[in-house]
């Protein structure tokens, strides 16, 4: 009987102090899982911005190599006249110089 009434009287006290420390331990759990969610979320931020960088720089560079193609283009056209005018320079002047020398 007196075993009885001590374990009634521990299951009480149990159950009056257990609700209390339960409650602090799942606040104090709470804010560890918030932190860790933070930095979760944190991390993927930082994965998010460092995918849209690259696609950034990727989305420039097909812009830069874009813009450069009619240069190029324009570039290749000059070359092609400059060697022509050169070459027919060139021509044209050992033309006047073997006439010079077939008069005399």
């Amino acid at each position: 009987m007196e075993q009885q009434t001590y374990q009634q009287e521990l299951k009480e006290l149990i159950y009056s102090i257990l609700p209390e420390i339960i409650e602090k331990y799942f606040r104090e759990r709470e804010k560890e899982l918030y932190s860790i969610s933070l930095i979760e979320r944190l991390i993927r931020v930082e994965e998010e911005l460092k995918a849209l960088r690259s696609d950034i720089n990727y989305r420039f560079e097909a812009l830069m190599r874009e813009m450069d193609a009619p240069f190029e283009f324009l570039e290749k056209r000059f070359n092609f006249m400059q060697w022509f005018i050169g070459i027919c320079f060139t021509i044209i002047m050992l033309a006047l110089t073997i006439f010079n020398f077939l008069k005399f």
